[in-house]
């Protein structure tokens, strides 16, 4: 449906949004076939909040024309991939979205999370929230959990009809995403039931 509306006029009308606070694009992300240097660059200084849901090749090009404050908070989401370090590599035009936000309020918390029946892995990359007031700051679990805020979140679903879930797959992927973030002071972590069964090979040596 959104293949109806041309890139260049859904760009511009995107960037006179500028006080525009949070967006979701669930499957609404535009094909962009000519040079990304053909379509505006859009400005969102006022964004808190980032969902795109769609083709993995859309929502990077997309994103690549996209501008965000450092402090907003983007999530990704891609299905039908035929396996998770294949998807994984596409994250390094986030790193400098992720990078800036560590230079104001380092990343400190990573979660590793995976769901067997559903052919889901997710990372996400959090940092402390100072004000817990702000809309980008999640819910403290447990209660006496620090709040936290997310820079990045990317969800990553295979295609039934041609991946499955694999131990080799999922630590290939880990291993690719601490190549594309490589924090070293992180103070929490959380990795989910499913990925910490895996012993072939352990996914444990990785995290």
């Amino acid at each position: 449906m959104v293949d109806t509306l041309p890139p260049g006029p859904f760009l511009e009308m995107l960037g006179r949004c500028h006080n525009l606070q949070d967006l979701s694009l669930d499957d609404w992300v535009p094909e962009l076939p000519a040079p990304l240097s053909d379509y505006p660059h859009v400005e969102l200084p006022a964004l808190h909040t980032l969902v795109i849901d769609g083709p993995r090749s859309r929502v990077v090009r997309l994103w690549s024309l996209i501008s965000v404050p450092t402090f907003a908070k983007v999530e990704v989401m891609w299905h039908y991939e035929t396996s998770f370090v294949g998807a994984i590599n596409s994250l390094t035009g986030f790193r400098e979205h992720v990078n800036a936000h560590h230079k104001d309020t380092p990343i400190s918390r990573i979660e590793v999370y995976g769901l067997e029946d559903n052919n889901l892995l997710r990372f996400s990359l959090l940092s402390r929230c100072a004000d817990e007031a702000i809309p980008q700051c999640v819910g403290r679990q447990p209660a006496n959990d620090p709040c936290w805020m997310i820079a990045l979140r990317v969800e990553i679903y295979l295609d039934w009809e041609t991946a499955s879930w694999s131990s080799l797959d999922v630590n290939q992927a880990i291993v690719g995403f601490r190549a594309i973030f490589p924090f070293t002071d992180i103070v929490a972590l959380d990795v989910s039931s499913d990925i910490l069964c895996m012993n072939d090979p352990p996914v444990s040596n990785h995290l």
